[in-house]
């Protein structure tokens, strides 16, 4: 019975934090910033989609091989594997995930637009975690806790505690009580910097965070009145789109014509 009981135990972990993944694949599908790099749920972690790319990063020596996609009829799902390659160990190995068709929202079933860059998003985490050493991912992950990129997951708020209002009776004698003025409101932490880069330095910078593999993926130009994006391999649709909207977040957009993403300077 308890073995029983720790496997439903794991069996919810895994969904919990499968859950947060599908939420950061469709966030960065989308342009967003990723920052959750480590899940905990009843005191275990383990690396988020994106803690297992910046993960890689670290490490360096690291690629993403190849990918591959198919629909699996009979399960009505996505199907998709992943190789990566660690060039310091001189390792290829591959990762495999799954992502149904239908997802469930308002009570009903629906298609999920995004399973099938999910599904290959998800290939692509766990070929990147086979790679790296084990002692590597949990320096990583007490790195990334410690500075404040873990999020913990399944864990419930209490409820506010009602707030009685006390009744004072006023004075009988003497002045009326004064009333304190309010509190400035605190200032909110400051943004992340929007809008166009202002050099290329910062186009690699806010470009690398984001990019498995920067080196080998693309390739920074220059002109006079703009910036060039150019990619320095063929990529998979998903890895494509992802790059795009991470490039879109700059103010670039993809040119057929020159086959390069372009990203007018802010003075042109």
């Amino acid at each position: 019975m308890k073995d029983e009981n720790t496997e439903i135990v794991r069996t919810s972990d895994f969904v919990l934090m499968e859950a947060a993944d599908n939420a950061q694949i469709v966030a960065e599908i989308n342009g967003e910033m990723l920052g959750d790099m480590v899940y905990t749920v009843k005191g275990k972690s383990r690396l988020s989609y994106a803690g297992a790319k910046f993960a890689a990063i670290k490490l360096g020596n690291i690629h993403v091989r190849d990918s591959e996609v198919s629909f699996n009829v009979d399960l009505d799902q996505w199907e998709a594997s992943a190789l990566a390659y660690n060039g310091e160990m001189n390792i290829t190995l591959p990762g495999y995930a799954e992502q149904p068709r239908l997802r469930k929202e308002k009570g009903e079933m629906v298609p999920n637009e995004f399973a099938r860059r999910t599904a290959v998003s998800k290939a692509v985490r766990n070929a990147l975690m086979a790679v790296m050493p084990a002692d590597h991912i949990a320096a990583y992950m007490k790195a990334a806790i410690d500075g404040g990129k873990g999020k913990k997951l399944g864990t419930t708020q209490a409820p506010p505690r009602k707030q009685v209002k006390a009744t004072v009776k006023a004075p009988t004698v003497g002045p009326a009580p004064r009333k304190e003025s309010p509190k400035p409101a605190a200032e909110n932490p400051p943004e992340e910097p929007e809008g166009p880069p202002r050099s290329l330095q910062e186009v690699e910078d806010r470009l690398r965070e984001n990019v498995v593999n920067f080196e080998g993926t693309l390739k920074l130009g220059e002109r006079e009145d703009s910036y060039r994006i150019y990619k320095q391999r063929n990529m998979p649709d998903d890895e494509f789109d992802m790059i795009r909207g991470w490039i879109a977040k700059l103010g670039g957009k993809y040119s057929k014509e020159e086959n390069c993403w372009i990203i007018p300077k802010e003075d042109s």
